[in-house]
C-alpha cells in the first residue's frame, strides 16, 4: 500500500485524516480510489474529465510524477505520495 500524505485543505475531506494508506498499482488508480473512499475530493483532485486539477501536483518520494510517468506512474508498497495544493494569501 502507498501512504498518500495529504495538506491540510484536503484533510476535511477525508474525516480529518493527513495521512492515508491506498492500494493501487499507480497514480490514477490511487485517484480513483480516493476519490471512490472519499467523493468529496473529486472537484479538489480532478476535473469532471479526470484531469488532475491545474494547481494539483502530485509527487512519489518527493519527484513530481509529470517527470515519472504522470498518471500512469507505477507505485509500490513503501512509496510516498504527497498532494501539494497552492496556498492563497496576500
Amino acid at each position: 500500500m502507498a501512504k498518500v500524505k495529504l495538506p491540510i485543505s484536503l484533510q476535511r475531506f477525508t474525516e480529518g485524516m493527513g495521512e492515508l494508506q491506498i492500494d493501487a498499482a499507480t497514480i490514477a488508480e490511487l485517484l480513483k480510489k480516493m476519490i471512490q473512499n472519499y467523493p468529496q475530493l473529486k472537484g479538489k483532485l480532478v476535473d469532471e474529465k479526470g484531469n488532475t486539477g491545474e494547481f494539483i501536483r502530485l509527487y512519489v518520494n518527493e519527484e513530481d510524477i509529470e517527470l515519472l510517468g504522470g498518471k500512469s506512474t507505477f507505485l509500490g508498497d513503501q512509496d510516498t505520495v504527497s498532494i501539494i495544493t497552492p496556498l492563497a494569501g496576500g
